[in-house]
């Protein structure tokens, strides 16, 4: 019973530095581009661990892969489609419907899509490599 213990804290210590590794990667690559998922070290790994249980992943990575301007997965808010570019005012009625915000203004800085980027080739690298080597070590 304790030599099977020490092999759960093994396998525990070896998934935490794979989660830590890939959060700290996903923070640097993905953090401009996808601040809900990759804002901190602590949200990047929450994220990854939503991954590993293969929950959603794929949005994540089509986020980090077309930009969040491209693929808002239904969370980011792009400021060319709410506001005026040459008067900076909202733009009428586009917030019509919406529960959650009733302007610009309103739209935490989480939820904006300040900074698209599109990495096709890291993206897939990243998440492909997370999902196995995290199905790995897991299983």
């Amino acid at each position: 019973l304790m030599m099977g213990l020490a092999s759960v804290g093994y396998i525990s210590l070896l998934l935490f530095l794979v989660f830590y590794i890939f959060a700290v990667g996903g923070v640097v690559f993905f953090g401009p581009n996808d601040p809900l998922h990759f804002r901190t070290l602590p949200v990047a790994l929450l994220s990854l661990f939503r991954s590993a249980t293969l929950e959603d992943w794929t949005d994540l990575m089509y986020i980090s892969y077309f930009g969040c301007d491209r693929f808002a997965s239904g969370i980011y808010y792009v400021k060319e489609n709410y506001v005026n570019s040459t008067t900076g005012q909202d733009l009428p009625d586009v917030f019509e419907g919406n529960h959650f915000f009733h302007s610009w203004s309103e739209v935490p800085n989480k939820f904006r899509c300040t900074a698209p980027s599109k990495q096709p080739l890291v993206s897939v690298a990243f998440w492909v490599l997370f999902i196995l080597c995290s199905a790995f070590v897991m299983l």
